[in-house]
């Protein structure tokens, strides 16, 4: 045999070894090996910052009432009207307590907040008595005021509003908070 053929030879059954090697030692190895996540307040922030997010929707039936001038002492008519009140939060405001040691992590969640954009169905609006001359401007102005104060006054508004909070977060979290070995708690 020659010398060409017997380092061809040789070359080819050291690849062979080292193939044999990589397949059946290297490969299962690392795909054995899992990537373990490191999961922190920061990181569960950017999972779940959408922005502001409307936690709640409610449509209030309300009359308020036009008065006729700031003393507040003589009314010059009221106001029949719905109205779409939203509760919001600041999503980038979510922190984590994060526990280690139990593999437990509790969202804290901001303040939930009433957007100052109230919806009037302008439609629904209606006038006692009928003809009080006063400007639709006015009359939508002072709806919103009353829809904003009542929307303040109810706490099943923000009850809604953080269970939706608490189901939202949840749903974006649940995936990684589990995949990790990890339980989200709640207050």
């Amino acid at each position: 045999m020659g010398k060409l053929k017997m380092i061809k030879l040789i070359t080819k059954v050291v690849l062979l070894v080292l193939l044999i090697i990589l397949v059946v030692v290297v490969l299962p190895t690392k795909l054995r090996k899992r990537k373990e996540s490191i999961i922190t307040s920061s990181t569960l922030t950017k999972v779940v910052d959408i922005s502001e997010l409307s936690t709640a929707r409610f449509t209030y039936n309300g009359i308020a009432e036009a008065y006729k001038d700031e003393s507040k002492e003589k009314v010059k008519c009221r106001i029949k009207y719905n109205a779409k009140v939203e509760a919001n939060v600041d999503m980038k405001e979510i922190q984590f307590d994060i526990d280690k040691e139990n593999k437990t992590i509790k969202p804290i969640f901001p303040e939930i907040q009433l957007m100052p954009n109230v919806i009037i169905d302008n439609d629904s609006i209606s006038l006692i008595p009928n003809d009080p001359n006063i400007e639709l401007k006015e009359e939508i102005e002072v709806c919103k005021k009353d829809a904003q104060e009542e929307a303040a006054k109810s706490t099943e508004l923000m009850e809604v509003a953080k269970e939706n909070l608490k189901n939202t977060v949840e749903a974006l979290l649940l995936p990684i908070v589990e995949a990790n070995g990890y339980k989200l708690v709640w207050e």
